[in-house]
């Protein structure tokens, strides 16, 4: 099965064009007894088959919708793109390998 999105990852090492993965958005908002917070978050999935060795940190590392130019920094970035933060990366390397996969979490 072929995934039907393209992600960009800036890392400081560069920018990476990802094809074949799966971009899941969750809008919502969450209320506290202080403030009305967002509470967006994106699920990214990547196959083993895009790839293999996928080095995150959610440190430095974020990513764009689509395959976009590196405009400079994230928050040049965000301006113009639709970007996330890294949040969490799990790796799921059991079943069949068309069943394998990164899950990158975002905000």
């Amino acid at each position: 099965m072929r995934l039907p999105h393209t992600v960009t990852l800036f890392q400081p090492s560069g920018r990476t064009v990802l094809s074949g993965v799966l971009l899941e958005s969750t809008r919502g908002t969450s209320v506290s007894k202080t403030a009305m917070n967002s509470a967006d978050t994106v699920t990214l999935h990547i196959p083993f088959s895009v790839a293999p060795d996928l080095r995150l940190d959610p440190e430095t590392d974020y990513f764009a919708y689509g395959d976009v130019p590196d405009e400079g920094s994230y928050q040049a970035n965000r301006e113009k793109h639709e970007v996330y933060r890294v949040t969490s990366v799990a790796r799921y390397d059991y079943g069949s390998p068309q069943m394998q996969h990164w899950e990158v979490g975002g905000k």
